[in-house]
């Protein structure tokens, strides 16, 4: 991997600066120096590329002095085998940090396999000598034993644990396998394989297996026809026996209303269709019989309530004061309801006041004495006692002669053809008994002349067309 330009976005006191890196001549060494005077930013620029490599640090940011952490930004241009050249730039997140030329997030494979898996210590250990890195190289290969050379490289290069390494390999390989070991990884491989294999042996099919296998299936597949007949029998008798059960318990039934309506006398046959009201009816009764216990459970959870709630103080004084109210008494009623009765009529009343001066002045028109006041043609007490009672007489007797008409009619209707002689007379008597109520009107039409000369005479100082005047309605009594 090689880099080819270091882009100092946002980092320390550097702000959109770039560090190129040129390809050599051919034939010369791939080396840049970098040099400055101190605090020239050459510390700063070499963490940058750092933190490119391996993400920022995370809490209080060393070089966040110029901008916030969040902002913090490093970009550089390397060249990775397999890829080519590619852009990457760094900014401060803790996840998804490092990111493409299109600051779009990248995986962070792409650097781990170009660094071949070498962590920030090892890389800054390897590649980054120093004056300290010097001094404690010195230190190393002045405390170490053994050959040399190991030693020497170890100052270099940061190996100087060889020996220890070496002996945990060694024992990691002989975990894995050892001449003679029993719990050895290969050991307790094998014998799992050979489980494995004795299981496949037994779970092998042969021609032998196969048709012990096809015959076990024929006789299971055969046992469960078997089986599924018999469920269906099983089932039909299940069905007929509950059927056997209802007609039973209908039976029973039936049995015993007509035990129950056996003391009862048989009651004309219903008319077509009555069964069918009679259902409606029992079904209406059922209804309201639940509606009723509904209403009861309702009364009683809200008598509940009252019960479990304590008295108003001030409720005794105002039902006192009502009380006394509803001992005033107008006309036999109690005040408050006279005045909730005048309040709910009062629209009422207003409208049949206007409807009365309407009246009155069509009837002014139509008497043609409209320039009379309406008090000069008011009739007396007695007058219009009079002539109510003439005009409720004669609605009465004419409505009496129609209901006589109507029985006679009818009962003419019914007599028909003549019937068969009964056996007994008593249904005989008793249409004679209903007969002789209405065989003989004449008393009634008696009355009726009567109360029309009546009212004729109560009638004949009234203009002509008084009947139109009485169905438009009477003015009330005075």
């Amino acid at each position: 991997m090689r880099l080819n330009r270091l882009d100092l976005i946002r980092y320390g006191r550097f702000d959109g600066a770039e560090i190129v890196l040129p390809r050599p001549a051919d034939g010369n060494p791939d080396v840049t120096v970098i040099y400055g005077p101190n605090e020239s930013g050459k510390s700063t620029a070499f963490n940058g590329f750092l933190e490119l490599l391996f993400g920022m640090k995370s809490g209080t940011h060393p070089y966040a002095f110029k901008f916030d952490r969040s902002d913090l930004l490093v970009g550089a241009e390397l060249e990775i085998p397999g890829r080519g050249a590619t852009v990457l730039r760094r900014n401060g997140k803790r996840a998804q940090s490092l990111l493409d030329h299109q600051d779009r997030p990248v995986e962070e494979t792409i650097l781990s396999s170009a660094l071949h898996g070498l962590g920030e210590d090892d890389y800054v250990e390897r590649f980054s000598l120093n004056d300290k890195g010097l001094r404690e190289g010195g230190e190393r290969i002045a405390g170490a034993k053994g050959d040399l050379g190991q030693l020497l490289h170890a100052g270099v290069s940061g190996l100087t644990n060889m020996a220890e390494t070496l002996e945990a390999m060694t024992a990691r390989a002989e975990q894995f396998h050892k001449k003679g070991g029993r719990s050895t990884a290969l050991k307790t491989g094998k014998d799992r394989l050979k489980e494995i294999s004795d299981a496949l042996k037994t779970a092998r099919l042969t021609p032998d297996r196969e048709k012990s296998l096809r015959q076990d299936r024929d006789d299971a597949r055969k046992a469960f026809e078997e089986a599924d007949v018999e469920l269906v029998r099983a089932r039909n008798r299940q069905a007929a026996g509950q059927a056997a059960q209802t007609w039973y318990e209908q039976t029973e039934k039936i049995r015993n209303i007509d035990e129950t309506l056996a003391d009862y006398p048989a009651g004309p046959e219903l008319k077509k269709g009555m069964v069918g009201d009679v259902a409606t009816l029992v079904t209406t009764l059922s209804e309201k019989a639940e509606s009723i216990a509904s209403a009861d459970d309702r009364i009683a959870r809200h008598e509940a309530v009252i019960s479990e709630n304590e008295a108003d103080p001030a409720a005794g004084h105002l039902v006192a004061e009502l009380a006394e109210l509803d001992q005033i008494r107008i006309d036999g009623a109690s005040l408050t309801s006279r005045a909730d009765t005048a309040r709910s009529d009062l629209e009422k009343r207003i409208g049949e006041r206007d409807d009365a001066a309407r009246q009155i002045k069509q009837i002014l028109t139509a008497l043609a004495v409209s320039d009379e006041p309406a008090e000069a043609l008011v009739l007396t007490t007695e007058e219009l006692e009079t002539l109510a009672e003439a005009v409720q007489a004669c609605q009465t007797t004419e409505g009496e002669l129609r209901a006589a008409s109507n029985v006679l009619k009818t009962a003419r209707d019914q007599l028909g053809d003549a019937p068969a002689e009964p056996k007994d007379l008593s249904h005989l008597q008793i249409s004679f008994d209903a007969w002789q109520k209405v065989s003989d009107v004449s008393g009634l039409e008696h009355n009726l002349a009567s109360e029309r000369a009546r009212l004729a005479k109560a009638v004949s100082g009234l203009p002509a067309s008084w009947q139109t005047l009485t169905q438009n309605g009477l003015p009330a009594r005075e």
